[in-house]
């Protein structure tokens, strides 16, 4: 297993994890289910976090100078997003587990602290970005996105799951909301130009162009929640849809379709730790339909968002195999070294 030290791999498990865990409990409420059905997927989400912390930080022990130049380097900074949507992810999960009470001045103090620490983030990326002589066209990576994910994220949270009399959060919702779709429009055009125009990316990262689903689809559902007044409904309803909505489930849907028809492509890069792409974005698709389907209150659409669910469920048991076998196999080769 290589690569563990980026922040990319590391925390692609937890990212992937959680996201699939709001997913299923969403989607258990657009059933009425009860049951917890996200309940094993937070504890797997919450225990992978808490691995890929200690190692991420041992890594930064052990080789600091090698952990320094992802966080230097312009282009590979991005990676460093994964943390923050990720920590996003957490404080979520513990308010659907009922761990914090959304109305709790701890859990407003806490996404607070996050969502600041997501505003020095974007002015990070950017100033690194523009800053820089350097920084050539080939160095775009689908993980540039990343960064508007974890905006529209701060938007949603910040629109529904905190106390709504305070009202300048929703200020914060629409700041967060509009980086998001002005830095959108920009990578989402040079990525097209990148991969129009230049080689294709390796194999090995390919995987990745998956995250394409992500942003936009997170930047629909925000803009749903946006677009919502909670005074007349509690409920989303179809006054909540606006052309972004319609927008992001389109462009999404067409990125997904053009996937699938270049399966192929994504086959032949095998599994790895890279592999872990595909999971988050497909959950935010998937949560993007759910919430289509509760506004219309479409079988069809419920239907496909539990094919998805499913599809994510087997694809995480899979990587997670192969995670163990591929960590074992790691263990012994090293331990066999060891001991010549």
């Amino acid at each position: 297993m290589r690569n563990l030290s980026s922040s990319i791999f590391l925390f692609g498990i937890p990212l992937g994890v959680l996201g699939t865990s709001v997913n299923a409990y969403h989607f258990q409420q657009l059933l009425a289910v009860e049951h917890d059905l996200a309940l094993g997927l937070r504890w797997y989400g919450w225990v992978s976090l808490a691995l890929v912390s200690a190692i991420y930080l041992f890594g930064w022990l052990r080789h600091y100078e090698n952990q320094l130049i992802e966080w230097k380097d312009s282009a590979k900074r991005s990676f460093i997003a994964a943390i923050m949507l990720t920590l996003l992810l957490f404080w979520l999960s513990l308010i659907e587990a009922q761990v914090l009470s959304s109305q709790s001045e701890l859990a407003l103090n806490l996404l607070l602290m996050l969502v600041v620490l997501q505003f020095i983030l974007n002015i990070y990326l950017l100033s690194g970005w523009l800053f820089n002589d350097q920084l050539d066209i080939k160095a775009l990576q689908p993980s540039w996105f990343i960064m508007l994910s974890g905006n529209f994220t701060a938007s949603i949270l910040l629109s529904i799951k905190t106390p709504a009399q305070l009202l300048w959060l929703q200020e914060l919702a629409y700041l967060f909301y509009a980086i998001g779709c002005f830095g959108w429009l920009i990578i989402a055009t040079l990525l097209f130009y990148r991969l129009l125009f230049y080689p294709r990316f390796d194999a090995n990262i390919r995987p990745s162009l998956f995250i394409f689903l992500a942003p936009i689809s997170l930047a629909a559902i925000a803009s749903l929640f946006i677009n919502h007044e909670p005074q007349a409904s509690t409920q989303l309803d179809e006054t909540s849809l606006n052309v972004i909505s319609w927008i992001g489930l389109s462009f999404a849907s067409l990125f997904l379709v053009l996937w699938l028809i270049q399966l192929r492509q994504f086959i032949v890069c095998g599994i790895s730790m890279a592999s872990w792409a595909y999971v988050y974005p497909l959950a935010a698709f998937g949560l993007l339909l759910q919430y289509m389907a509760q506004i219309y209150e479409s079988l069809w659409l419920t239907v496909l968002s539990g094919l998805i669910l499913i599809s994510l469920l087997v694809l995480i048991s899979l990587l997670t195999v192969w995670l163990i076998k591929s960590s074992w196999a790691d263990f012994y080769a090293s331990d066999q070294s060891a001991n010549r």
